[in-house]
C-alpha cells in the first residue's frame, strides 16, 4: 500500500519555471509547498547545471549539487523558445497553468512572442513574475547584471567588510535568495487577487530594489544625511558579535540593559561596573573599549563552558557552528528539517527542507532533481488531456478589489526586526 500524504498547501497551483540562478529558489519554494512546478530548459540545459560543486567530482550537468539544491521537486521539459515550434508549445503549456516565473532580460519574452500580453489572451488569469537586475523600466532596465553587480549597485557591498579595507561581497547569494522569497510572496498575493477577481497580472521584480529595501541605512541617510560606515567585526553596540574561546568561537548579543548588568556581574570587572556603562548610548559610543574587556574575559573559557554558564544567566549566546555542526544538529534532526533524496545519478543525499511547518498541509519532497527533459512526455500529455482555463469563469468574478491582499486582516504581535519587517511588507 502506498504512503498517504495530506494535500500540500499549493497542490492546486501549477507553475512554469523559466528562471536561472537568480530565481531558481522561487520555483523550489512553491514546489516544496506542493505546487506542480515544471522547469522549462533550453536544449543545452539550464546554466545552473554547469555550476559546481559536482557529486563524486563528476563534472557533468546531472551531477551538479548546486542545481540539485534548487530544483528537486520540479519536473523538467526541454524547449527551444526561440523556435516557432518551441514558442507555440510554451503557449500551449501556459494555457493550463497559474504562474510563469522568468528572469530573462527585459523585453525578451515579448520579442520571441511569449510575453505576458500574449499568454493572457488565452489565459486571462495567468500570473507572470519577471525577475531582472534593475526592473522592466527605468534608465537601468537594459543593464546586464547578476548577484555581484546588484550587491554593488544596491549598497550591500558598501556595508560589508572592515572600515579601512575595500568593500566585499555578502556571501551565499543573499540578494538572489531574497529575490526568490519576495517573488514567491508576490506570486501568492497575485494568486489571491486572481481568485477573487479572475484577473491575472505581471509582477515586475527588481533585484536592485530588493537590495535597497534590505538596508535600513537608507532610511537613516534620508532622515538626517548620516552615511553608515563599514563596521567589520566592530559592533555598533558592544558586546554584540563573535568572540574567541580557547577552542572555537561563540556569538554573543547583549542588547538590553538587564543583560548588560548580568554580564558585568559575571565578569566582576570594576571598570565596566561604573554606572556610566549602564547607559546604552554611552556603550554605543565606546564599542572598542567594551570589546577589549569582553574578549579577554571570554578567551579563558572553552566554548561549552561559556555556553552553559551564559545560558544559566539567560544571555543571548550561541556556538559559531561549522557546516558539519549544522548537518549533525539535534534540533534540526528532531524537526525533520533535512529530507533524504534518492537520486539515480547523485545517489542518496540530504537536502534542506522548508523552514516552516504547516499543521494541516505539510510539505512533501516527492521527486529528486530532474534530468534534462525527463518529464517531456508527462507534461505534453497533460496538454492533450486537460481542458484549458475557462476565460468565461474568470470574467464572472468581481474586479472590485484593488490590492492583492485587500480584505486580509493581520494582528502583528512581533517586535524588533523580522516580524515587523514581514508585516510591513504584507501591509
Amino acid at each position: 500500500m502506498g504512503t498517504f500524504h495530506k494535500p500540500s498547501a499549493l497542490a492546486h497551483i501549477s507553475v512554469l519555471d523559466l528562471t536561472g540562478p537568480e530565481g531558481n529558489l522561487c520555483g523550489k519554494i512553491l514546489a516544496d509547498l506542493g505546487a506542480d512546478v515544471t522547469k522549462i530548459e533550453p536544449p543545452d540545459g539550464d546554466k545552473s547545471r554547469k555550476i559546481g560543486p559536482f557529486a563524486s567530482g563528476v563534472n557533468r550537468p546531472d551531477f551538479s549539487l548546486y542545481f540539485a539544491n534548487y530544483n528537486a521537486n520540479k519536473y523538467s521539459v526541454m524547449l527551444d523558445l526561440e523556435s516557432v515550434e518551441g514558442a507555440n508549445r510554451f503557449i500551449q503549456l501556459s494555457e493550463r497553468v497559474d504562474v510563469v516565473i522568468e528572469n530573462f532580460r527585459p523585453g525578451y519574452m515579448n520579442q520571441i512572442g511569449i510575453g505576458f500580453e500574449r499568454l493572457s489572451l488565452n489565459n486571462p488569469g495567468i500570473v507572470m513574475a519577471s525577475i531582472s537586475p534593475f526592473g522592466q523600466t527605468g534608465p537601468y532596465s537594459s543593464f546586464i547584471g547578476g548577484e555581484l553587480i546588484v550587491q554593488a549597485m544596491g549598497g550591500v557591498m558598501y556595508c560589508q567588510g572592515d572600515e579601512m579595507k575595500p568593500p566585499c561581497v555578502a556571501p551565499c547569494e543573499q540578494i538572489s535568495q531574497l529575490t526568490s522569497f519576495h517573488t514567491a510572496t508576490g506570486v501568492l498575493a497575485a494568486i489571491n487577487h486572481r481568485n477573487l477577481t479572475g484577473k491575472g497580472q505581471c509582477i515586475d521584480v527588481s533585484m536592485y530594489e530588493i537590495a535597497a529595501q534590505l538596508l535600513f541605512n537608507i532610511t537613516r541617510y534620508t532622515y538626517h544625511g548620516d552615511i553608515a560606515r563599514r563596521m567589520g567585526s566592530t559592533p555598533i553596540i558592544a558586546p554584540n558579535g563573535h568572540y574567541a574561546c580557547s577552542d572555537g568561537y561563540i556569538s554573543l548579543a547583549v542588547l538590553e540593559n538587564r543583560h548588560w548588568q548580568e554580564l558585568v556581574r559575571w565578569m566582576d570587572n570594576e571598570s565596566l561596573a561604573d554606572p556610566m556603562w549602564n547607559d546604552m548610548n554611552f556603550r554605543r559610543s565606546q564599542p572598542e573599549v567594551v570589546d577589549i574587556f569582553v574578549r579577554d574575559f571570554i578567551s579563558g573559557f572553552s566554548v561549552q563552558d561559556f555556553l552553559e554558564q551564559a545560558y544559566s544567566r539567560r544571555l543571548a549566546v550561541s556556538r559559531v557552528n561549522e557546516i558539519s555542526d549544522i548537518a549533525q544538529s539535534s534540533q534540526l534532526k528532531e524537526r525533520n528539517y533535512f529530507r533524504e533524496v534518492i537520486d539515480p545519478k547523485i545517489g542518496a543525499h540530504l537536502v534542506p527542507g522548508p523552514p516552516y511547518r504547516f499543521g494541516l498541509t505539510p510539505s512533501v519532497l516527492e521527486r529528486p532533481t530532474p534530468r534534462l527533459g525527463e518529464h517531456q512526455e508527462r507534461v505534453i500529455e497533460k496538454i492533450r488531456t486537460e481542458g484549458r482555463n475557462s476565460k468565461e469563469e474568470n470574467d464572472r468574478l468581481s474586479d472590485d478589489l484593488a490590492l492583492p491582499l485587500q480584505g486580509i486582516r493581520i494582528l502583528d504581535l512581533s517586535r524588533v526586526w523580522s516580524g515587523p519587517f514581514a508585516t510591513r511588507y504584507l501591509g
